[in-house]
């Protein structure tokens, strides 16, 4: 064999040789990124786990707070029950009231507000139109005539719309209902 010949079996030697070094580094670089891959995705898995449980956990107590400013007027609701007394309805009654009042506070601090409606324009956006009573006196068109049942507001959002029986003018004069009522 000659040189020229030898020397080019020992640079592909060292050719394949560098080769292979190459691919076990690459190889070796594979499997760990793989590996870090792995532990990655796991650990995410782990997180999204973790999230789901502590959510359903806030969802299950989330009313709490709201429950113990409630619960003790139901205690007294009980409590005015329990001492009802025929021979004097009016201390009872006043108990009813302060009962109410305490209620309707709380109601307040959790930031539930009652929709006014005596003597208010009917809005279509809170109010919920449950009878229409015929009027002669034409400023009383459109106005809420009658709660029947209150409606509230939590912040700015409508949660109960107020039922409310609304007055409706109409002109006797020709017998017929105006088309132009606001």
């Amino acid at each position: 064999m000659s040189t020229t010949t030898s020397k080019k079996k020992d640079n592909k030697e060292a050719k394949n040789e560098q080769n292979e070094s190459v691919k076990t580094v690459k190889l070796g670089e594979y499997q760990e990124l793989e590996s870090k891959y792995k532990r990655a995705l796991a650990d995410q898995q782990n997180l999204v786990k973790q999230h789901q449980k502590d959510r359903s956990h806030y969802i299950k107590y989330a009313n709490e707070q709201l429950l113990l400013t409630i619960l003790p007027i139901y205690d007294n609701l009980k409590l005015a029950y329990k001492h009802f007394n025929l021979d004097n309805p009016s201390g009872w009654l006043d108990g009813l009231k302060y009962i109410i009042k305490q209620f309707k506070d709380t109601l307040e601090q959790e930031g539930v507000t009652e929709i006014e409606t005596h003597n208010q324009l009917f809005d279509h956006h809170s109010m919920e139109a449950v009878e229409i009573i015929k009027t002669n006196n034409k400023e009383q068109d459109n106005i809420v005539a009658e709660e029947v049942r209150s409606g509230y507001k939590l912040a700015d959002r409508i949660i109960i719309p107020a039922r409310v029986k609304v007055y409706h003018y109409e002109d006797h004069q020709n017998g017929s209902m105006p088309l132009d009522h606001n």
